[in-house]
């Protein structure tokens, strides 16, 4: 009886870690699959970015095609020199990548011809709320390309600001640095002198007239500008630049800024100016 007992014992034994065992396969399947599903989820979200790029891609490759052309000598071309066919498409593509995406906060596209900048633009309520988010909205390292919440999403202003992060991957506006960094850096403007923008009704084209790296203690992130301040900032943008571009501006132009950290120190910021020189509505 004894021995029948003790191999009762060790069938039970057995039946409840089986049980154990299955219970807790059952749930680290669960919560695996859930785990596997937000990896999958990542995975989306690039792949929704490249598809937002794709997009964009034939339109404005032919866009940078006439402009690289149109400017092949110099920087400053007669405006009827320019084919406006060659910029069909970039609107509607920017209302395709808003009806793909669900997000109003998309307010324009921005590609830099030559580089990797090439990407949707954002604008949030606040400076802070893209800074660790991407298009959808979802937490993301990188952040997103974003304009400062003070600005018309427009493009309007005397001075529009764009930030990104500079990001190690090569990612955002990782690559403004080689304006600033190098003995090649001059070479590197010349062959990418200019900024394209769409917006819901134009397409802008800005020329590079300044870049500069400073300390935060220099205030060029302004939006309000009062009596003579914005001819102020304007000079202080044609001042400080690193190098001649062959272009200056004036308080007549409205400027882009972009900006973005450095990584020689945490107060020190990439900062690339440009001047309006077209808008083109389609």
């Amino acid at each position: 009886m004894r021995k029948g007992g003790s191999r009762k014992g060790i069938v039970v034994l057995l039946v409840i870690s089986v049980a154990v065992l299955l219970g807790f396969g059952a749930f680290f399947a669960v919560n695996l699959s859930e785990y596997f599903d937000w990896r999958q989820y990542g995975r989306s979200t690039v792949e929704n970015t490249r598809l937002v790029q794709e997009i964009f891609h034939a339109p404005m490759a032919a866009a940078a095609a006439e402009l690289v052309a149109a400017t092949a000598a110099a920087p400053h071309i007669p405006e009827e020199e320019l084919d406006m066919s060659q910029f069909d498409g970039l609107i509607d593509a920017l209302y395709q990548v808003r009806a793909l995406t669900g997000s109003s906060d998309i307010v324009a596209y921005m590609y830099i011809p030559g580089t990797n900048i090439s990407n949707v633009v954002m604008q949030a309520h606040n400076n802070s709320y893209y800074l660790r988010r991407d298009m959808f909205g979802n937490s993301n390292s990188n952040g997103s390309l974003f304009v400062d919440y003070r600005n018309r999403p427009c493009f309007t202003d005397y001075s529009t600001i764009i930030y990104g992060h500079n990001m190690n991957n090569g990612n955002m506006f990782h690559e403004l640095r080689h304006y600033a960094f190098g003995d090649d850096r001059e070479e590197f403007f010349r062959d990418r002198q200019h900024i394209l923008v769409v917006t819901d009704t134009e397409v802008l084209i800005y020329e590079i007239f300044s870049v500069f790296t400073t300390r935060t203690y220099f205030d060029y992130i302004q939006v309000d500008f009062y009596g003579d301040e914005f001819a102020g900032l304007v000079g202080e943008f044609n001042r400080r630049r690193l190098y001649d571009t062959g272009v200056l501006a004036s308080d007549d132009d409205n400027v882009l800024v972009l900006s973005t950290c450095s990584h020689v120190s945490n107060s020190v910021r990439i900062g690339v100016v440009g001047r309006l020189w077209r808008r083109i509505g389609l």
